[in-house]
Formats: C-alpha cells, structure tokens, sequence
C-alpha cells in the first residue's frame, strides 16, 4: 500500500521543496508534485528545464526513492509545455501502478530537449565507429557532429548529484533508471552503457536505432542497418555494461516511422543476447502492432517499460545498497 499523509508531513514537505526549488511547485492533476526549473545551468551543455516529479506522500524523512531520469522532459505532462500538443501522461501511469502495487513510488526527473537535440541525443562513440560517407549524412541530418558525450556529462556530474543532494533518492545503480522515446530512446541507451555504473536499467520506446531519416532507398537501407548495428557491437565490446548489471528494454510500433525500424531492432537484439544478455528481466524488446511514432502512442504502452525498470523482482531490491 501506499504512504499515509499527515498535515504534518505536507508541511516538512513544503518547507523542504521550497528551500531547494527557487520557482513554482504545482500540485499535478493526476497526483503528486511537480516542481520546474526553468533554467538549470550547466558547465557542460546549455542551460534547459528540469522538472521533478514527486509522488503523492513523498517524505524527505521518510524512506527514500528511488529514480527516473527521462529525456524530451517538455513532453512528459503537459500537452501545453509539448511541441506535438500532447504528453505522455507519465504522473498518472505512475500513480495508477503505484496504486495497484505494481511498482514502488518513483521520483521522475524530466530534462527538457534543446535547439540541437538530435546532436545531444545521437550516441557519440558509436557514430565513430562508422564508414566516412554515413557520418558525413549523419552530420548534415543533425547540422553537427554529435555532442552526447558532454550531454551525459551535465546527466551524470552535475543533474544527478544535485537530485541525490536535494531529495530523498536511493542513488545506487540498482534503483537509477533511464527512459526516452525515438532519439531520446537512443540517448538512454548510450547513457547506460557509457554509465553502467550509474544506470541500472534503460527503457528506449520507439528507439532510433537509424541515427538519421531511414526512408532511403532499399539498398541504401539495408547496408545503412548492416553497417550501424555493427558500429553498435564494436561499441557494446569496449562499454562496461554486462549481463548481470544493467537491462535494457526496447520497442517499436508498425506504422508511420517506426515501420522503418524493425531491420535495425532485430540487429540490436541478436547483438544484445550474443553478448549475453538472454536471461528474463535483463532484456526485453516488444513490437507494437498499429501504434505511430508519437506521444499518444508512447503513452498508450508507458506502462509496459515502466514495469520493467521498477517492477519487485526486477529492481528496488531492499537488501542492497539503497543509500542513505
């Protein structure tokens, strides 16, 4: 069951948001908080919105939580913040399986896309791993080469820290998650492997596995897949990522860009198991037949890799580190 909530309890909540959070908290429709800071400063990449979802009866007292990085986080709740006019509904998937028991209570960190998100978002090391001509089209797709190592650089030494130093978090790799869709799928998935230590699981919904416009032709297409999958394997050999640390969830709908994707999912999972990752819970790759490449469609099935990351039995395991 969840958390009962005293008078008490709201207020020691309120008085402790409002010492870190210096703009507006808001009360979410679905349940829960929402605090927005508009302009987090960063060494590392531009300064850019980062919400923070808190769970109804979160107590900075009380047990702590653990958390969910997300990318595109304009997109998560608010159809007005989003540039399609539509969100993912994250605050009330969560607190209808957090109702249900079906996962713990989470707090979400949402991080806003930029001007360049297509270069922070694109993995760096495997775009180096491949032929000449693919990252020359690569580059004029994104209008740079990519800069997703220092992106994760602001995630990793500058967002997490002030989240663990702020709230009440569980900051081990076990309870330290990563979610996003198309672009952003593939941006969590690069965040895992480059962080394993860090991130524990990945959910990567509708994953851009193309890295540019996949609607070449046949031929182009088909050595585009070979090529990129193959860039992805070198990559997966020399990241520390393993079988018995990390997960990784993937999908993909059928229709409009997402019918382009299916060459490359099935690459990425016969890499995937050949390297080991075949037992239950560390990885999981769903086809989603009718669904577009959209926030509707992503937030129709947000349930699925939720349950994943968080579900008992696949994280949040008390007997291990849990922090402070």
């Amino acid at each position: 069951m969840f958390f009962k909530v005293s008078r008490a309890c709201i207020a020691v909540v309120l008085i402790a948001l409002f010492s870190v959070f210096p703009g507006a908290a808001s009360a979410s429709s679905a349940g829960g908080t929402l605090l927005h800071y508009p302009d987090f400063a960063s060494r590392s990449i531009t300064a850019r919105e980062v919400t923070v979802w808190l769970p109804d009866g979160y107590d900075p007292q009380g047990s702590p939580l653990p958390v969910l990085y997300m990318q595109d986080g304009e997109n998560l709740y608010e159809p007005s913040r989003s540039l399609s006019h539509a969100d993912w509904g994250v605050d009330v998937t969560l607190m209808r399986l957090i109702r249900e028991g079906k996962v713990p209570p989470v707090i979400v960190v949402g991080i806003a896309s930029s001007k360049q998100r297509g270069r922070d978002y694109l993995p760096q090391k495997v775009y180096e791993r491949l032929p000449e001509d693919m990252k020359t089209t690569i580059q004029n797709s994104w209008g740079g080469p990519p800069v997703s190592d220092d992106y994760l650089q602001f995630m990793v030494t500058e967002l997490k820290p002030f989240i663990d130093k702020n709230f009440h978090t569980k900051p081990d790799r076990d309870n330290t998650f990563v979610m996003g869709s198309s672009m952003g799928g593939l941006i969590s998935f690069y965040a895992q492997t480059e962080y394993p230590e860090v991130f524990g699981a990945s959910a990567s919904l509708s994953i851009h596995l193309p890295l540019m416009d996949p609607r070449h032709s046949a031929d182009d297409a088909n050595r585009y897949a070979v090529k990129i999958i193959e860039a992805f394997s070198s990559y997966l050999d020399a990241s520390g990522a393993s079988p018995g640390s990390n997960r990784f969830y993937i999908d993909q709908g059928t229709e409009a860009l997402d019918s382009y994707y299916r060459p490359y999912n099935q690459g990425l999972e016969a890499v995937l198991r050949s390297k080991g990752w075949t037992a239950a819970g560390q990885f999981k790759s769903e086809i989603f037949p009718g669904e577009n490449h959209s926030e509707n469609a992503w937030a129709k099935r947000l349930g699925v890799p939720l349950m994943f990351l968080l579900s008992p039995g696949n994280c949040c395991d008390p007997s291990k580190n849990n922090g402070p």
